[in-house]
């Protein structure tokens, strides 16, 4: 993220999510959450996006895939085994990625 040319916020690469070969097709959603109770270090960012594998029958069909970024420093880190967790279950919007994480994750509202 930048503000007045100068960098505020990094994201970290989703290598482990999103293998090589897979490209956004489309960004649905990008949602600003809370993930914790007070410490300013305990929010997050949620993106929705649809991938795509590559060309032909199967791989140009778009399929959700969720990721989880939290604060940290001045950056943010993905939350791996949420994001995992979200994107099997082809979550596809942000009600229901908050539903999950509140509920079996235990995150804040």
């Amino acid at each position: 993220m930048v503000k007045n040319n100068r960098v505020v916020y990094t994201f970290p690469q989703s290598e482990d999510l999103t293998p090589a070969g897979w490209r956004v097709h489309d960004v649905k959603a990008v949602s600003f959450i809370q993930l914790g109770f007070s410490d300013p270090n305990e929010d997050g960012i949620l993106v929705l996006a649809d991938y795509i594998t590559g060309i032909g029958r199967t791989g140009a069909k778009p399929f959700p895939v969720t990721i989880v970024y939290q604060r940290e420093g001045k950056g943010f880190k993905i939350l791996a085994k949420e994001s995992e967790a979200l994107t099997s279950r082809r979550v596809k919007t942000v009600r229901n990625a908050q539903e999950i994480l509140w509920g079996e994750f235990q995150y804040l509202p």
